[in-house]
């Protein structure tokens, strides 16, 4: 049996949308095939150019991203998801990092220990670290050599 080549072009543009269709789904804004997530707020003095999409890493592992960052009450508001398995207790604190020498930013969240009990979906990290700015680093860096010239 042959085919027409309407029925080839035919199933050739199908098999690509399909394909299209699923690495939206996967890769999109678009949970169907995502894992579950929690989602937790944690505030800052300055996030240091964090954003939106960010990595979010729990104990140094990838476990979810930064869902949105906002100014209030002259604080920065983060709030991110994680992965439903990753348990964060009341004693939780959270950093924001940097990956290598490009300076993209992460969420650093140190989980805590159990005897605190776990802390609530959306509930508020309190605990906060400074952060490594590669931008003060290299002004603290020349302010240092005009020093010693």
């Amino acid at each position: 049996m042959r085919f027409s080549n309407e029925a080839k072009l035919g199933a050739f543009v199908f098999a690509v949308a399909s394909a299209f269709a699923f690495l939206i789904l996967t890769f999109g804004e678009i949970p169907v095939f995502r894992p579950n997530t929690k989602v937790y707020v944690v505030y800052f003095p300055d996030v240091a150019g964090l954003s939106v999409g960010a990595e979010v890493r729990v104990a140094g592992i990838k476990s979810g991203k930064v869902k949105s960052v906002s100014l209030e009450d002259g604080r920065v508001k983060v709030v991110f998801e994680v992965d439903k398995s990753v348990a964060i207790y009341k004693d939780a604190s959270a950093g924001i990092g940097t990956l290598g020498l490009m300076g993209d930013k992460y969420l650093a969240i140190y989980p805590g220990s159990p005897q605190a009990g776990l802390l609530e979906e959306g509930g508020v990290i309190t605990q906060t670290t400074g952060f490594a700015d590669t931008d003060k680093m290299i002004k603290d860096i020349a302010e240092a050599a005009q020093s010693v010239k």
